[in-house]
C-alpha cells in the first residue's frame, strides 16, 4: 500500500498554485508529498501510477475539489510524461487555446469572458495538463469550475458572494469533455501604459521564456530534458503571441475579441 507514514516528508521547494495556498512539495522515502496546508494531501510513487489525495477534515470542498481536479492531476501527469502548466485553456469549435502569464494577469478571467460570452468550453481554469506528441498536441480537459475573484465576476456580469478580494467557485456554464487539439497559446501581460489591448507574434527564445516558468514539476529533484523538447514541439505545432491588456478594473481589460481574431488568424 502507497504509505508516507513512516518517513517524515524531506520538503525539497514551494510550488505556486493560484488556487488555494501553495503546497510543500517533496518526498517520503520512495513516495513524493504534497500538501496544501489546511486543504490536502497528495501522495504517489516516483512514476505516479499509484497515488492518494485526501482532504483535510474540515477544509472547504470548493477548494478542496479545485486542487483534487487542477493541481493534483497536473502534479501526477508531469510523472507521467505529459506536459503541465500554470495555464487556464478554453475551446472554441475544435481547437483550443491555452491562457498563460504570471498570476493576475488575466488568465482565468480570460477563461471565464470566452466561455461566458463567446461559448468557449472550459477545460482548465489555472492548471492545464497537455499531451505533446511528434505530431501533435491536445489539451486534456482537467476542471469544470471557474475560480473567479469579485471583480473578475462583476466585470464579467455574474453576481458574486465573495468577499473583495477573495475567489468563488462557479460551475462552467460550458466544459469540454475530450482533448482538444491546441491551436494557439497567448501570452497575456498587464500593462499599465495601454489604453486597449493588443497583440503581437512571439518566437524562438521568447517563447521558451514565457513558457519554462510555467511549467508544474512534482519530482524537482529529477533531470528533464523533454520539458524543452516539447515546448519546442509546441512551439511547432500552434501560434504563440502575447496579448497585453490595460490594467484597468474595466470592460476595456477583457481581451476576449481580440484572442478569437488571432485564434481565426492561426488556423486559416
Amino acid at each position: 500500500m502507497l504509505s508516507a507514514r513512516n518517513l517524515p516528508p524531506v520538503w525539497d521547494a514551494r510550488m505556486r498554485v493560484e488556487a488555494g495556498d501553495a503546497p510543500r512539495v517533496g518526498r517520503s522515502g520512495e513516495v513524493l508529498v504534497a500538501e496544501w496546508p489546511g486543504l490536502a494531501r497528495l501522495t504517489c510513487d516516483l512514476q505516479g501510477k499509484r497515488s492518494r489525495f485526501s482532504a483535510v477534515p474540515g477544509a472547504d470542498p470548493g477548494k478542496v475539489r479545485k486542487l483534487r481536479d487542477g493541481a493534483a492531476r497536473a502534479l501526477l501527469a508531469d510523472l507521467r510524461g505529459g506536459l503541465s502548466l500554470h495555464a487556464s485553456a478554453v475551446a472554441v469549435g475544435t481547437r483550443a487555446i491555452l491562457l498563460v502569464g504570471a498570476g493576475g494577469a488575466g488568465k482565468s478571467t480570460t477563461a471565464g469572458e470566452l466561455c461566458l460570452r463567446h461559448r468557449a468550453r472550459l477545460l482548465a481554469d489555472d492548471m492545464a495538463s497537455l499531451d505533446v506528441q511528434p505530431d501533435s498536441v491536445h489539451v486534456n480537459p482537467t476542471e469544470r469550475h471557474h475560480y473567479l475573484t469579485s471583480s473578475s465576476l462583476s466585470l464579467l456580469g455574474v453576481d458574486s458572494e465573495a468577499s473583495q478580494g477573495e475567489k468563488q467557485t462557479v460551475l462552467a456554464s460550458r466544459a469540454a469533455r475530450t482533448p482538444t487539439p491546441l491551436a494557439l497559446v497567448v501570452v497575456l501581460r498587464p500593462d499599465g501604459r495601454r489604453a486597449r489591448p493588443a497583440a503581437r507574434a512571439l518566437g524562438g527564445a521568447d517563447v521558451v521564456r514565457a513558457l519554462l516558468p510555467a511549467i508544474v514539476r512534482f519530482d524537482v529533484r529529477a533531470p528533464r530534458r523533454r520539458e524543452l523538447d516539447q515546448i519546442f514541439t509546441l512551439y511547432a505545432r500552434c501560434r504563440v503571441v502575447e496579448i497585453s491588456r490595460p490594467m484597468v478594473a474595466g470592460p476595456e481589460s477583457l481581451v476576449g475579441p481580440l484572442v478569437l481574431e488571432t485564434l481565426q488568424g492561426a488556423t486559416t
